[in-house]
């Protein structure tokens, strides 16, 4: 289908299309974002791996309603900063990191408009056009996009609030999350309509979010659920049924809904479930994790992964990888790198077809593991990949024929990374090698992390000083073959320092790991570890694309 000369004119203007040859990273025909949301894009642009600009033409000036519907599908996506609307009468763009204020007008999102004339496209193209874009003026002259504002940023920051307010009145910290969880476990399987009418009308409920709100019906509804699903989720103990009250689940409910749990202003656009990419749940509870744990968090070096840097991590390491490799995180938190790679591998096996709901399991089943000493993020890490393989499930209905079997103690392990295969479930893992291996393993450490973390029976390989992630590499060579394919996002500064140590230290890790590659992430250290003292390098290694001359 020929696009809109509109938005043609508007492509050409502004260097996305060069002529009749559509630029790097353009992508015409209606690209589908989501087949939930009613916003058919016409075009859409990505910037190495991340997509940025989602372009929507229409033939005449769209209602201001419509234009907030689709700035709150976007949002709710949180995979783009850039909305633009293209119409005969001109250009507007919009803010799609910022939450939605109105379901009637997406005005206060508005961050330019120019009309369809020379020299206000030649401004636009200044503005936002493909090279501001690349180049980075735009985001050096533009202050009203902000992270702060995506869909994961907002849901995370009214957790926590609630979780705070939960706890402030007594509320264990692991109780009041794994409240939370599950209340968003439910929402979602309402959301996707797994959990519909007919359903709640079997089990006495008339109304979803009243069944949330009152003490006998929300728990009723959560040994449905356990029952129904099985696995890993977030099991409900007879302490935590005597702690929650209604009071309790009232604050969640209603911030699910879209009330602010501080100011108890309600936003007229609830979260949506349904749409919300389940990477992005997946790292909100990551960030979950080390909020659980904020001392050790600090004394560790503990950094959230943020999405965009597991998509670039995962680009390399499993682009052209055989459908049945198995891949291994043995830091892996909640789970945020498996959740991805999972998506991945089930889309490789797949091929151009959608996948059954036998092979996503299979691939869950065979193919993810991981390793992490927190048993809360481990069970988060259950419940990403749990929703996952509902999310990549084609019909997921009846509940009844959706029975998870645990991975806990099967896939993941609760452990230290250093041995956690010589005692318990662990065990199944020792002698096993792996196709990928991926992780952002802790930073920093103290004297005794230091001394608690390298077994005392094994020779002790050159380390760092001031950085345990080394340790936890070396760690993961144990579980490789010699094609492994490594990914590890690590501390940047050993691998620059003139420290004799630091020096002996990767050269003896690089000879391991030969032929490797590092990215400099230094320059964007504020963007992507806000809370990190030091900046961060990912390492690649035994990728197909590195030369002999990468050795």
């Amino acid at each position: 289908m020929t696009p809109p000369s509109e938005l043609l004119q508007v492509l050409r203007a502004t260097g996305f299309m060069i002529g009749d040859v559509s630029g790097p990273g353009l992508t015409l025909d209606s690209p589908v974002l989501h087949d939930r949301i009613d916003l058919r894009p016409n075009a859409i642009w990505r910037d190495r791996s991340q997509l940025q600009v989602v372009f929507k033409c229409v033939p005449n000036e769209p209602p201001r309603s419509r234009v907030a519907s689709w700035h709150s599908d976007v949002w709710n996506l949180g995979l783009t900063p850039l909305l633009w609307v293209v119409s005969p009468q001109g250009i507007r763009l919009y803010n799609a990191y910022q939450r939605p204020e109105s379901t009637e007008d997406a005005g206060a999102h508005l961050l330019w408009q120019a009309r369809m004339v020379a020299d206000e496209l030649s401004r636009l193209d200044e503005y936002a056009g493909r090279l501001a874009m690349t180049s980075g003026s735009f985001w050096s002259n533009e202050d009203r996009i902000q992270r702060g504002g995506r869909v994961d940023a907002q849901l995370l920051s009214d957790l926590q609030e609630v979780e705070d307010e939960l706890c402030s009145t007594g509320l264990p910290r692991d109780v009041a999350q794994g409240l939370l969880g599950r209340s968003i476990f439910v929402r979602y399987l309402a959301d996707r309509e797994i959990l519909g009418s007919d359903t709640l009308n079997e089990l006495g409920f008339d109304d979803l979010r009243i069944a949330l709100r009152e003490h006998g019906q929300a728990y009723r509804l959560f040994d449905w659920v356990r029952s129904t699903f099985n696995g890993d989720l977030f099991p409900v103990t007879s302490a935590e049924r005597s702690a929650v009250t209604d009071a309790h689940l009232s604050l969640v409910s209603e911030t699910l809904a879209g009330v602010h749990p501080d100011t108890g202003q309600r936003s007229l656009w609830q979260y949506r479930f349904d749409i919300i990419p389940i990477e992005l749940i997946s790292s909100i509870y990551e960030q979950f994790a080390h909020v659980a744990v904020d001392q050790e968090t600090e004394k560790e070096g503990l950094h959230y992964t943020p999405i965009s840097l597991v998509n670039l991590v995962l680009d390399e390491v499993m682009r052209n990888l055989n459908p049945d490799a198995r891949v291994l995180d043995i830091t892996c938190g909640s789970g945020v790198f498996l959740v991805e790679a999972l998506r991945r591998l089930v889309s490789m096996r797949a091929k151009a077809s959608a996948p059954s709901r036998e092979l996503i399991r299979d691939t869950l089943s065979r193919q993810i593991f991981g390793v992490d000493k927190n048993e809360a993020a481990i069970r988060v890490a259950s419940f990403s990949l749990y929703l996952s393989a509902l999310e990549l499930d084609p019909d997921p209905t009846p509940p009844e024929a959706l029975r998870f079997e645990p991975l806990v103690g099967r896939n993941l392990f609760v452990g230290n990374a250093f041995n956690f295969d010589r005692k318990g479930p662990g065990q199944q893992l020792q002698g096993s090698t792996f196709d990928v291996i991926v992780g952002n393993p802790p930073w920093t450490y103290d004297r005794q992390s230091r001394k608690r973390n390298w077994p005392s029976d094994r020779p002790k390989p050159p380390l760092p000083p001031r950085s345990q992630d080394f340790a936890f590499v070396w760690r993961s060579i144990d579980f490789s073959h010699e094609s492994t394919r490594f990914g590890m996002v690590m501390r940047a500064t050993p691998f620059f320092s003139n420290a004799e140590a630091s020096v002996q230290a990767r050269i003896a890790l690089l000879d391991a790991l030969k032929p490797i590659a590092r990215v400099n992430l230094s320059a964007l250290r504020d963007e992507l570890f806000p809370t990190a003292d030091y900046p961060a390098v990912v390492l690649f290694a035994r990728l197909p694309i590195l030369s002999e001359d990468d050795r």
